[in-house]
């Protein structure tokens, strides 16, 4: 038995390493988040905290473990206790700067809560923290504070003067075991984000400031207790913990990340880093928005495709024309909802401010609006919103709100209409969505009446800028260069910007077509066809948006047609004229208008010329687009004039004809038969000009067109049915036209005279 001891011991031995054998060939490397969602990897959180809420929703077939504190899911990650911790990204970002064997994943789990802690025995503090932290977020001391104590590695430890005549004090609890942003400095005072921002918010609130440190299970038991007013340790504000507590709003953007050790990571190309290879084709918006912005600072100018609505872009992404769409994440978790082909990748770029614009004179009005947000985000108005809209699987119905009863004002509301899930069209043409509720909500508030103005979103800074309308509620990112023409308020809705893929780009990161038979693609086109026709004709009877549009613009077009026709008579005297001044004048008009686009002619009389006015949209177009028919309908009459031969008209003259009988009689009849055709021609083109005149909010068959594709989200029969109703409404007027010019042509009367006869 002896003898064989020394094998027992050999094999006792060799267990553990057996053990290893077997855990290294269960645990592959970690290439990315949702290879630790399988039961041998060990995820660790904070208990009560939003990274677990996300850690278990997320990764629901991980072994979950909780800690109560930061230091020790670091701790337990570097001993190899855990495979990876989910915690949030700028703390995580903290730690791996300062502990080289941790590395954090460039995937999010989601979007954290980080919130000030508020006693409810102190309510009264809610709405001051809260306009502090809107002032703090908008006056860039947030972004400085940031990059102070998250961004450098020896931060600057800065004095911040207290209230000079405090009114009372103010109790803050604070954890000094969460470096950057609670911990105790070389002096042993406390120093970090957290008591930097305490201390900015007591001085804010006129108070004293009086910190109380405390572990972080025992800072919720204190506010409960009444022993602190309030709690700055970036605590989460989850639904469980609100049931005890008061929370302002977030005051640190932070999202929720995983950080595992560098050794147990599998380098492999993550979505974002495979959009930066030079074959792929990122989509963005023209306009000036956060995602542009970040786009065109992070891709070269080769790779980027821009365009000019959303609607288009989502298209592109669907047909595989582009790889990757950045834009808001609300207005693509909404698509993304309808369709299964298309995805969103899980790590927001960055957070966007979304505000409402004003003209520079409205300062008192704007306060006024801050006053209504701080509100709803308080009572809770704000997240029913939010989730009626922005969280909803489907199309929901606006909640009753009346108008206000007696109000005292009026304001013009600029909303772009087609901008889901913030303004959409829905059955009947009824507008609705998160701006649409916003902006009742606020009638109410304010006492005052609002009328909604559907403009374009190229358009719609140009209406703010010249006052055409007093508010832009329409998910307007804030930007310097926009700030120094108009006025922001706070954020009335959350944002970040996202990037939405081809399911097929998650799979293989192509964005080339999957092979299929012959009959398999016409089967599927026929069914789209299909599906395509309910969804733009039938579905909420959204035929009658295209019968609405194209009256609107055949209205157009026959009215600016008219008046034009008749300027164009003084237009030809004028460039007839023997006066050398009323000749020149008639030369520089014609030259304006031929020279210069229908579309910058209709935007400055709308948004310029007729700003502080009330006249009709409508009218307004047909007034733009007759003065410039009116130029070449003049030079056409003033050709065929000249055509004539001048000897009829002096015979005419010996004859005794006045020179008015000789215009209308001889003159007029052979010019009219000589430009017929070329007018016929400008007919037409007037017709299909008024395709823009969605720009200075006029709701033609276009734009109805642009209604109904922000709805289905493809191009197909609405563009085809756009066409073709253009198409037959240039062909009907061809055949009037055509008629009227045989009936002008005496060699036809002749020939319908001696048919008569006979």
């Amino acid at each position: 038995m002896k003898k064989f001891l020394p094998l027992f011991f050999l094999l006792l031995s060799l267990l553990p390493g057996a053990a290893g054998c077997k855990k290294s060939e269960t645990k592959a490397k970690i290439g990315k988040l949702q290879d630790l969602n399988a039961p041998q990897y060990v995820v660790a959180s904070e208990i009560g905290a939003c990274a677990q809420q996300f850690a278990l929703e997320k990764l629901p077939d991980a072994t979950h473990r909780d800690y109560y504190e930061a230091p020790d899911l670091c701790a337990a990650l570097l001993a190899g206790n855990v495979d990876a911790i989910a915690y949030d990204r700028p703390e995580l970002d903290y730690i791996a700067a300062r502990k080289p064997e941790i590395l954090v994943l460039p995937e999010n789990l989601g979007t954290g809560e980080l919130a000030v802690g508020i006693g409810k025995h102190r309510a009264d503090l809610v709405a001051p923290i809260n306009a502090y932290i809107a002032a703090y977020m908008k006056d860039g001391t947030y972004q400085e504070m940031y990059r102070n104590w998250l961004k450098n590695p020896n931060p600057e430890i800065k004095t911040v003067d207290p209230a000079k005549d405090p009114q009372g004090r103010i109790v803050i609890g604070i954890e000094t075991r969460n470096p950057p942003f609670c911990y105790l400095g070389p002096e042993g005072t406390p120093i970090g984000f957290d008591v930097e921002f305490a201390q900015r918010l007591a001085a804010a609130l006129n108070l004293r400031c009086e910190f109380k440190s405390l572990d972080y299970p025992a800072l919720l038991a204190a506010l409960a207790a009444k022993r602190i007013d309030i709690a700055v340790s970036q605590i989460d504000a989850t639904p469980e913990r609100r049931e005890n507590m008061l929370f302002s709003d977030r005051y640190v953007d932070s999202t929720i990340a995983v950080a595992i050790r560098k050794k147990d990571y599998a380098k492999t190309k993550t979505p974002m880093e495979k959009l930066h290879d030079p074959d792929k084709r990122i989509g963005t918006l023209y306009f000036g928005l956060q995602s542009t912005i970040y786009v065109e600072k992070n891709f070269p100018p080769e790779q980027i495709a821009y365009f000019q609505a959303a609607v288009d872009a989502y298209a592109a992404i669907q047909y595989k024309r582009i790889d990757a769409f950045f834009f808001d994440r609300k207005n693509m978790d909404f698509v993304v909802r309808q369709n299964p082909k298309l995805k969103l990748l899980d790590q927001d770029i960055e957070r966007g401010s979304v505000v409402i614009g004003l003209p520079k004179r409205h300062t008192a009005l704007c306060e006024e609006i801050n006053a209504f947000i701080r509100q709803i985000r308080k009572d809770g108005t704000y997240r029913e919103m939010y989730n009626r809209w922005c969280n909803a699987s489907r199309v929901e119905k606006m909640p009753a709100i009346p108008a206000p009863e007696n109000p005292k004002r009026k304001f013009k509301v600029g909303i772009y209409g087609t901008n889901m899930p913030l303004s959409f069209y829905v059955e009947d043409g009824e507008l609705v969505g998160y701006d649409v509720e916003f902006t009742k909500r606020l009638a109410l508030f304010l006492n005052a009446e609002l009328e909604i103005i559907d403009i374009p979103y190229p358009a719609i800074l140009a209406a703010v800028e010249t006052g055409k309308i007093d508010l832009l509620i329409s998910g307007m990112n804030a930007t310097a260069e926009r700030a120094q023409k108009i006025l922001f308020t706070d954020e009335y809705v959350d944002s970040a910007v996202a990037v939405m893929v081809h399911a097929d780009f998650l799979a293989d990161g192509s964005r080339a077509a999957s092979r299929r038979t012959f009959r398999q693609v016409i089967a599927d086109y026929a069914n789209d066809l299909r599906q395509s026709f309910q969804r733009t004709f039938i579905r909420e009877k959204r035929w009658k948006l295209i019968v609405d549009g194209l009256k609107t613009t055949l209205v157009i077009t026959l009215l600016a047609t008219l008046l034009g026709t008749i300027l164009a008579f003084p237009v030809c005297a004028l460039r007839q004229s023997g006066n050398r001044i009323l000749q020149t004048f008639g030369k520089v008009y014609v030259f304006v208008m031929q020279g210069t686009p229908i579309l910058v002619i209709l935007m400055i009389f709308y948004y310029i010329l007729f700003a502080d006015t009330d006249i009709p949209a409508e009218m307004v177009a047909v007034f733009g687009f007759a003065l410039n028919f009116s130029a070449y309908a003049g030079e056409m009459l003033r050709t065929g004039i000249n055509g004539v031969p001048k000897g009829q008209r002096e015979a005419a003259l010996a004859l005794g004809f006045s020179r008015f009988d000789v215009f209308r009689l001889i003159t007029l009849p052979q010019a009219t038969r000589a430009i017929l055709p070329v007018y016929r021609g400008e007919f037409i083109n007037l017709l299909k000009s008024t395709s823009i005149v969605g720009y200075i909010a006029i709701q033609d068959l276009t734009r109805m067109s642009d209604i109904i594709r922000s709805r289905t989200y493809e191009a197909f029969f609405p563009l085809i049915a756009t066409a073709l109703i253009y198409f037959a409404c240039a062909w009907v007027l061809v055949l009037g036209l055509n008629r009227l010019e045989k009936k002008l042509d005496p060699r036809q009367r002749r020939a319908n005279r001696k048919a008569v006869i006979q």
